[in-house]
């Protein structure tokens, strides 16, 4: 078979310009595409560049203090505190609406770590 008649494979790989909230796009062959779509939000739009980004669950220490832990899922952001602030847990979502949870009078503990 002649190099003119064969397929050009590509290893596939996703076209970001082409993302949306539900949906990414790869090439898998010289002009032919695969597009995956979601019935739930895969990527979140960023604010400052209007890009799609990955919707990531992790959590990570805040910015501003690092005292707390932030998650940002899609319309929704999580905040949980790594120490005696108040409130423990928050919701946040992007209109700025807001649930939070916390303890009162509780006093921090050492962990315990039981032998096997």
């Amino acid at each position: 078979m002649s190099t003119a008649t064969k397929k050009q494979h590509l290893i596939p790989t996703e076209l970001i310009y082409k993302r949306s909230v539900f949906s990414k796009t790869f090439t898998v062959e010289a002009g032919k595409y695969r597009s995956y779509m979601n019935a739930i939000p895969i990527h979140q739009q960023d604010s400052a560049s209007g890009t799609w980004q990955e919707i990531s669950a992790s959590f990570v220490p805040e910015k501003e203090t690092e005292a707390r832990l932030v998650s940002r899922t899609g319309n929704l952001t999580v905040t949980c505190g790594i120490s005696s602030e108040k409130p423990f847990i928050t919701l946040q979502d992007r209109e700025g609406h807001s649930l939070s949870w916390g303890y009162e009078g509780v006093s921090p503990v050492k962990p315990e770590v039981p032998e096997r």
